[in-house]
């Protein structure tokens, strides 16, 4: 079980963030020469869009179904994020190559047997959804910077940026590299600057650190809700390509 705290900010305070955690975190080990990677993320939901509905409307207990990869491997996460009021439960399995014919045909005789509990997880999400049949909607990319704590048992500090998505309806993990469609100017970020924005998160256990408390006090940033997954579908609909399709 952990805790998510999301914020948006602009270049200058995600500058004061690093120096703030400078000696704290470090960088993640799995980035590059910047200190970034990026993440794909197929995002799935029912017929009626009730996962994204969900999200939405606030609902206590809801939760997400996703497949991310990083762009360079051939790794699928499995993942199921749901969540309680203010508290997150994720079970994560990682596959290889083989990741959808084990979701085509529910056979798990190939999964190592460590995996096989989590990929049981998404599976009855998948199958078996009181929802209806689950479907893929949008693939999310956006390029992450990310630094892990290093005094607490799990802490993490991440800048999310370059948010983008694509509409897909197979599941496809690497779309096609010219139907990006950009989502982090600050009309869709609902920011109030005219310069594009990061999403800041601060994740932990149960409890927020002493450090971590003192930083978001000494920024002043207010706290928000906020999606990838609901910011890309509400920009899909927004879209005037989109509309006159509705209409």
């Amino acid at each position: 079980m952990r805790r998510e705290y999301k914020y948006l900010v602009d270049e200058a305070t995600a500058e004061r963030v690093r120096q703030r955690i400078r000696g704290i975190c470090e960088r993640d080990r799995y980035t590059d020469e910047r200190g970034r990677y990026l993440c794909d993320t197929l995002y799935l939901d029912s017929l009626d869009m009730r996962l994204y509905r969900a999200t939405v409307e606030n609902e206590a207990v809801r939760h997400k179904l996703r497949i991310r990869t990083y762009p360079g491997t051939n790794l699928a996460f499995l993942e199921v994020k749901r969540r309680v009021d203010d508290v997150i439960v994720k079970s994560r399995a990682m596959l290889g190559p083989e990741w959808r014919t084990v979701l085509e045909t529910a056979n798990i005789d190939s999964v190592p047997e460590a995996q096989r509990k989590d990929v049981e997880s998404f599976l009855s999400y998948y199958h078996a959804s009181r929802l209806g049949p689950m479907v893929p909607t949008v693939l999310v990319r956006y390029e992450r910077e990310p630094y892990s704590s290093l005094i607490d048992p799990y802490a993490r500090v991440t800048f999310d940026r370059s948010l983008q998505y694509q509409v897909v309806s197979d599941l496809v993990l690497h779309g096609d590299d010219r139907a990006w469609v950009p989502i982090d100017n600050p009309l869709a970020m609902r920011g109030s600057t005219y310069t594009s924005l990061s999403i800041l998160e601060l994740k932990f256990e149960s409890r927020a650190p002493g450090w971590m408390t003192r930083l978001v006090q000494s920024l002043e940033i207010p706290r928000l809700s906020m999606s990838k997954y609901t910011r890309a579908i509400e920009s899909m609909m927004m879209r005037p390509s989109t509309r006159a399709a509705i209409l």
